[in-house]
C-alpha cells in the first residue's frame, strides 16, 4: 500500500509540472521525499527544464543514467521522460535494488536503448503493480502511457482518489512515524524526509543508537551511522547480526561487552562503510580483549575531494560575484555531483557539473584535466604499496597478480598507472568488492591469531 500511496503521490507531481509544460528530468529515490504530513515530496529541480508546448523536445542530455529513457540518450527529452524515471524509481523502491545496479555507464545506455525493458515480476508483486510499471517503462514514447493516463490507471486509482480527498496517506503518516522513532532528534518544524535515505534534510546522517535488543529491528536503508550502548544484546537469542539491510551504512560504533554470544556477523553488500568500531570485550565472553577501530575509507572519496575543491576554487574566481557564495548545503551536494562526474568520466570524454541548483552556472570537466587532478593520489597510492610490500619481507617478483576492487579502480588512469609501475604483472579487475573483503578477513583472522603478517596493513 505505501508503494501505490508513493506512486500516487509522484503522479499528483508530475501531473502539476507537465500541466506547466515543466520537465522533471531527474525523477530518483533520492529525490522524493516523505514529510510528516503523509505525503511524498519531489525535489531538487536543479534539472528541470521548461518547455514552449506540451510537444516540445529537449536536446540537452542531463540526469542520472540509470534513471534516463531512451530518447534522453537521443538528446530528445519530452515530457514522457519523467515517466520512464519513475517507473524504474518503483523498481528500486519495490525490490531495493536498481535494475541497472553495477552496470556501466555504457552498459546502461545499451540496456536502456536495445535490451528489453526493465519489468517488474507479477509472481512476486500484484498483477496491477507490474502493469502500472510497464506502461512507464514502454520505450516508444509514442505508446508509453502520460501521466494523465497513469492516474486512472487501477493501481493508484482509487489510492489517487483517497489522497486527493483527505489530503494525506494513512501509510505514509505511519512510515513517517517509524522514521521518526529511529532516534532522529526533535525539530520543531515538521521535516522533510528522503525516502532512499530516510535522512531529515539539514542532518548530515542518520543515526540508529542500538539501546537494547528490539533496537536491532530497527534497521533499514535510511540508516548512515549505527551506534551501539555499552552491555547490551547479549542475551542468548542474538546469535548472529546481519548489517546489510543497511546499504547505506557508513559508520559502526560498538562500544564496551555487547554481542558476547554472537557467532556470525554479515556485512555483505555495504559499499559505503568508510569505519568500524569495536569495544573491548565484543562478540566473546571473554574478558580483557581489546578494542579495535578500523578505516575502511578506499580511497574514492578522496578524487571526489579533490575535483569538489577545484570546483569550488574555479567558481570563486569566475562566478561567485555574479551568483553569490554557496551554502554549506550547496558544497556538501557538490561532493555526490563530482562522485556522479567521476563515474561518468569513465565512458565520456567530459561532462558538466552543476555546482548551484539555483543558478545556471556549470563546469566542464574533460577526462584529461580529472587525471591531473587525482594523477598525485594515485602516485602516493602505488608508493604506499611498493612500502607495504617491502614491509612484509617481500618484493614485486613475490606478487602474482594485481586485483581491482571498487569503482574508482576503474578509471583509466589508474590501470594506466598501475601498468607502468608493474610491468609484468597481471591486472584482473571482475573481483567483486565482498568476496575481496572476505579474503582480507580471513586473512586478518589469521595474523590476530598468529601474530604473522601476509603483508603489513596500509591505506591502498
Amino acid at each position: 500500500m505505501e508503494l501505490r500511496d508513493i506512486a500516487s503521490c509522484c503522479l499528483f507531481a508530475l501531473y502539476y509540472l507537465h500541466n506547466r509544460r515543466i520537465i522533471h528530468r531527474d525523477i530518483k529515490p533520492s529525490n522524493l521525499f516523505i514529510s510528516e504530513t503523509g505525503v511524498i515530496k519531489m525535489g531538487d529541480f536543479g534539472f528541470a527544464a521548461q518547455l514552449n508546448h506540451s510537444c516540445s523536445v529537449r536536446s540537452i542530455r542531463c540526469g542520472t543514467s540509470w534513471y534516463m529513457a531512451p530518447e534522453v540518450y537521443e538528446g530528445k527529452t519530452e515530457l514522457k521522460s519523467d515517466v520512464w524515471s519513475l517507473g524504474i524509481t518503483l523498481i528500486e523502491l519495490a525490490e531495493g535494488k536498481n535494475p541497472f545496479d553495477e552496470c556501466s555507464l555504457f552498459d546502461v545506455m545499451k540496456r536502456v536503448c536495445y535490451g528489453e525493458c526493465p519489468k517488474l515480476s507479477s509472481s512476486r508483486w500484484s498483477s496491477a503493480f507490474a502493469d502500472f510499471v510497464s506502461k512507464c517503462l514502454i520505450r516508444d514514447t509514442k505508446e508509453r502511457w502520460s501521466v494523465k493516463q497513469l492516474l486512472d490507471h487501477p493501481f493508484v486509482k482509487d489510492s489517487a482518489n483517497r489522497i486527493k480527498s483527505i489530503g494525506c496517506s494513512d501509510y505514509l503518516l505511519d512510515m513517517a512515524k517509524r522514521v521518526r522513532r529511529c532516534n532522529m532528534p526533535y525539530s520543531p518544524v515538521p521535516p522533510s524526509v528522503n525516502l532512499l535515505a530516510v535522512s531529515v534534510i539539514e542532518e548530515h546522517l542518520t543515526t540508529l543508537v542500538v539501546k537494547g535488543n528490539s533496537d536491532l529491528m530497527m534497521m533499514g536503508s535510511y540508516v548512515e551511522v549505527i551506534r551501539v550502548c555499552k552491555g547490551v544484546c547479549n542475551d542468548e537469542c542474538v546469535e548472529k547480526w546481519d548489517v546489510a539491510s543497511c546499504p547505506r551504512l557508513k559508520s559502526i560504533e560498538i562500544d564496551d561487552e555487547c554481542f558476547e554470544n554472537v557467532k556470525e556477523v554479515k556485512l555483505i553488500g555495504l559499499h559505503q562503510l568508510e569505519r568500524v568500531v569495536i569495544g573491548r570485550n565484543c562478540f566473546t565472553k571473554q574478558k580483557n580483549n581489546a578494542a579495535y577501530e578500523y578505516d575502511l575509507q578506499l580511497g574514492g572519496n578522496d578524487f571526489d575531494r579533490l575535483i569538489r575543491d577545484y570546483v569550488i576554487k574555479t567558481y570563486k574566481e569566475e562566478a561567485e560575484e555574479e551568483y553569490g557564495e554557496l551554502t554549506q548545503r550547496c558544497i556538501d551536494r557538490l561532493l555526490k555531483k563530482c562522485e556522479d562526474a567521476k563515474i561518468d568520466l569513465r565512458a565520456l570524454m567530459d561532462t558538466d557539473i552543476v555546482i548551484n541548483d539555483d543558478t545556471d552556472w556549470l563546469y566542464t570537466l574533460t577526462r584529461s584535466h580529472m587525471n591531473c587532478l587525482i594523477g598525485g593520489k594515485i602516485d602516493e597510492s602505488i608508493r604506499l604499496c611498493d612500502e607495504a610490500i617491502t614491509k612484509a619481507g617481500l618484493t614485486v617478483n613475490d606478487i602474482n597478480e594485481i586485483v581491482l576492487v571498487g569503482g574508482s579502480t576503474r578509471l583509466c588512469i589508474v590501470e594506466e598507472k598501475l601498468r607502468n609501475h608493474f610491468p609484468k604483472l597481471e591486472i584482473k579487475d571482475s573481483v567483486k568488492p565482498e568476496e575481496c573483503i572476505a579474503t582480507g578477513a580471513a586473512r586478518y583472522a589469521y595474523a590476530l591469531s598468529t601474530g604473522k603478517y601476509f603483508v603489513t596493513p596500509s591505506h591502498p
